[in-house]
């Protein structure tokens, strides 16, 4: 049961409830900062600020919906911790506070008190949540434009994805077969007392979360956490061992490392990224994962691409994206998207198939992917730039829509440069 004393509560007003209501951070940075201030923090009490940081990003549009509060207001924030407190215990079933949930909030906001006057607000807030009178973008807690633009866009799909796309993310972990086996992994990990279910012949999901970072086996470099649909990306571009590879938009690396996996380590594969930090953790998980047929580079300008012209025989592309089938992961960016932001993205997305398809051998093979639901950036994308280049033809389409099993959003086209 989610209770808060006095020490975490402080955290929240006075270091998380202004960054996470303003947009200021995203949550995993304030987490970040919590824990790292507060080693003393038990599970329990790090479980309990992770779970209301996420319920109060999630939904904080529904919250000051139902409640008829304005979030920025510091003065709303005892009343909003309360409600939010008592929505997480009870999964929306009208369950009392404690006296001891109000007498740790009081410490940290005294003129907050337990009257009948706060216990009606309550009651009516939670009758308020399931109101068929709510607005859409306050249900799905998300901008007016983007919840508006999804509908138009995902049609039938539109009330089940922001179901799902408003629930807790299941954590996945991929076995680094260069290293150890599936069954070995899972053994591997269960004698550290993490729970997994098979998912694929490489891939596991939690069973619930824990901290898998701290274990021997995440340290010896034998596994990845990766998203179940992420997973099945990198072998839809069918390489080989002993081929040359680019990872165009490599980022962290996770598919990078999935990719030099299924080359078995051998060949070349040339990891891209125009962000210095990316490329530095990249580098990092390299080394942890004990890769070594890949190759950093990072990009500062074209002239690297005119140097690598028609020089590898695949290429991997996971653009920048509006992230829209990860809302769930990074809930903060329900909020700040806009119309500008999609039209941006397209044109950066269209610009990278432009000047990174000319890398690749006559005959080559090219994996266009986003973690994004919406077909502007998906397969609209991927027809106008083959409608401008015969020399491309459509080999595979994949897409998944977030499931609360398998995995979140990502589309994925395969595409064959003519001989």
């Amino acid at each position: 049961m989610l209770f808060l004393h006095r020490p975490q509560l402080l955290f929240i007003k006075e270091r998380a409830l202004n960054d996470l209501f303003s947009g200021e951070s995203y949550i995993r940075f304030v987490l970040e900062k919590a824990f790292g201030s507060n080693r003393n923090w038990g599970k329990r009490d790090r479980a309990a600020v992770s779970s209301l940081c996420y319920f109060l990003v999630r939904w904080k549009l529904r919250i000051g919906w139902v409640l008829e509060v304005n979030l920025s207001d510091p003065k709303s924030w005892p009343l909003v911790v309360a409600f939010s407190m008592r929505m997480i215990r009870s999964e929306g079933a009208s369950q009392e506070l404690h006296r001891a949930d109000y007498e740790e909030i009081q410490k940290v906001w005294p003129h907050f008190e337990a009257t009948k006057e706060i216990e009606s607000k309550l009651r009516s807030a939670i009758s308020r949540w399931t109101s068929d009178e709510m607005p859409t973008w306050a249900r799905h807690s998300c901008g007016q434009w983007l919840d508006e633009f999804s509908q138009s866009s995902l049609k039938d799909k539109y009330t089940k994805f922001w179901e799902i796309s408003n629930q807790e993310a299941p954590v996945f972990l991929r076995t680094n077969t260069a290293l150890t086996t599936a069954p070995e992994l899972q053994q591997n990990l269960e004698a550290s007392g993490i729970s997994l279910d098979p998912v694929s012949e490489i891939g596991f999901r939690l069973k619930r979360r824990q901290n898998v970072f701290v274990t021997p086996a995440f340290k010896a470099g034998l596994f990845e956490v990766q998203d179940g649909h992420s997973q099945l990306i990198a072998p839809l571009l069918e390489i080989k061992p002993g081929m040359r590879v680019m990872d165009g938009c490599a980022g962290a690396g996770g598919k990078t490392l999935h990719l030099s996996n299924l080359m078995k380590n051998q060949g070349k594969i040339l990891a891209c990224d125009p962000s210095k930090n990316k490329i530095a953790e990249l580098k990092l998980r390299l080394r942890r994962a004990k890769v070594d047929n890949v190759e950093v580079h990072h990009i500062e300008d074209e002239g690297f691409l005119k140097r690598h012209r028609e020089r590898f025989d695949a290429l991997l592309l996971d653009v920048p994206c509006t992230g829209s089938g990860v809302f769930r992961r990074n809930p903060e960016a329900k909020y700040s998207l806009c119309q500008e932001d999609l039209e941006r993205l397209i044109s950066t997305q269209r610009d990278i198939l432009e000047k990174y398809s000319k890398v690749l051998k006559p005959g080559g093979k090219l994996l266009y992917s986003t973690c994004s639901v919406f077909d502007k950036e998906n397969l609209a994308q991927i027809n106008e730039f083959v409608d401008d280049h015969p020399e491309w033809s459509i080999d595979l389409v994949e897409s998944w829509l977030p499931s609360p099993y398998s995995g979140d959003g990502f589309f994925a086209a395969r595409l064959i440069r003519s001989n």
